[in-house]
């Protein structure tokens, strides 16, 4: 792995990256909007510019934005969103209805049978759990909660930590992957008492991977989902260059860090800036290392490029607790994905397959 230091820039060149991160995230195609015009804007609220379909909204706790190019790109939205709206239902721990909530609710009680997409998730993220040896945990919700980063986007509000005594109860009694077992042949699941799932790691990914199946089933030949910055692509823009995707600078957020060119691939970062809280003048960010009980504060971010949105999310987050030394251990079994990390001094490391291709703003 190579690392790096990021140097200040001028202004003007880091204006430069800005506006190529604008263009990213709001899926502009440079030179295909001054040629066309919008053709229809449907009541479901997409937009088709020839045969290039968009539509943004809210879902699993954040903002999307698909971009589909094909011949029949508007029915491919219009499927995207309606799977979307699914997973969202089915997949968030605080909706008392969803199928995550009602199993967490029968811990305990043995098996309970549950959907394809509960297993197929279980089936990634109790793989990195074992294979990490513990620095992922899907089981790790109590704790989350513990620490006051329920159901919270950015900032949270500043409050004290829990005690010791407190984390290491939690730990003992409901946290461990290992207490959860998983029948993948008849689908059903058994968590032993006090233990709470949460996929909010893993849920974003798991439904890049199905969006973007299904828009490909429907002759999608270009595309862009994004789902909050978890980003997976279909093929390369319609001007045949990969997609210039822009990782966000972790302490100047309005600023670029870098650009990584893909194709065909997913792309997550897990940050320190996305919700955190301050008490004595430390930052207690809300990814917590499941060996501590306590939030890893080593790096400001990891960026993670994968051939599966699943993969893409759950190791930027198991790589945000490991670190380079010990996570280039976990990423041989996983062939196909590299690693970007920003350590608090905005040090780079950088591994082999990517150090070629991004573009630091320095």
């Amino acid at each position: 792995m190579q690392r790096i230091g990021c140097k200040e820039l001028d202004r003007s060149k880091r204006s430069l990256y800005l506006l190529l991160f604008t263009l990213t995230l709001a899926l502009a195609v440079i030179g295909y909007r001054a040629t066309t015009s919008i053709n229809d804007v449907g009541e479901d609220g997409i937009v088709l510019t020839g045969d290039t379909a968009e539509k943004s909204g809210f879902a699993m706790g954040t903002y999307y934005k698909l971009q589909l190019t094909g011949e029949h790109s508007r029915k491919a939205v219009a499927a995207c969103i309606a799977e979307l709206e699914r997973l969202d239902a089915l997949l968030d721990r605080f909706d008392p209805r969803s199928e995550v909530s009602k199993l967490n609710a029968r811990a305990g009680q043995g098996w309970v049978e549950v959907s394809p997409d509960i297993i197929s998730i279980l089936e990634t993220t109790l793989d990195v759990a074992i294979k990490s040896r513990g620095a992922y945990d899907p089981s790790i919700a109590a704790l989350v909660d513990l620490w006051g980063f329920r159901e919270q986007r950015g900032k949270i509000p500043d409050h004290a930590p829990p005690s010791p005594q407190q984390i290491q109860q939690v730990l003992r009694e409901n946290v461990g992957y290992q207490k959860v077992q998983m029948d993948a042949v008849n689908n059903r699941v058994s968590l032993a008492a006090g233990i709470v799932l949460d996929f909010g790691s893993a849920a974003k990914g798991y439904a890049l991977d199905r969006l973007t199946a299904l828009a490909k089933s429907f002759e999608v030949e270009h595309g862009l989902i994004d789902l909050g910055g978890n980003i997976g692509v279909i093929g390369v823009r319609q001007d045949g260059k990969p997609w210039n995707i822009a990782v966000r600078h972790p302490r100047e957020l309005g600023e670029v860090f870098g650009v990584i060119p893909v194709k065909d691939q997913y792309l997550a970062t897990s940050g320190d800036y996305q919700r955190y809280f301050t008490w004595d003048g430390r930052r207690y960010p809300h990814i917590i290392d499941p060996h501590t009980g306590y939030p890893t504060t080593d790096y400001a971010s990891v960026t993670i490029v994968a051939p599966t949105g699943i993969l893409s999310d759950v190791l930027s987050t198991a790589l945000f607790v490991l670190g380079p030394e010990r996570g280039a251990d976990l990423l041989t079994h996983y062939p196909g994905v590299e690693a970007l990390y920003i350590d608090q001094n905005m040090q780079v490391t950088i591994t082999p397959g990517l150090k070629d291709v991004v573009q630091l703003v320095q």
